[in-house]
């Protein structure tokens, strides 16, 4: 078993955070009265995600 580099280390967390980063928005939708409208959790997820995959490219990139 390797030892993950740092950049590894922010992959793994950025690809976790995207795929969880949906998560306020199912509940939102799944629990009455339905969806109404979009989660500002999504919203703020997504917007430190997008920072994070350029943080990410930086780098590898490097």
């Amino acid at each position: 078993m390797r030892i993950l580099r740092p950049n590894e280390h922010i992959g793994w967390l950025v690809a976790f955070l995207t795929t969880f980063t949906h998560l306020p928005q199912t509940l939102l939708t799944v629990h009455p009265p339905g969806e109404s409208g979009t989660s500002p959790g999504m919203h703020n997820g997504i917007s430190v995600a997008v920072v994070a995959w350029l943080t990410y490219g930086q780098f590898l990139s490097a």
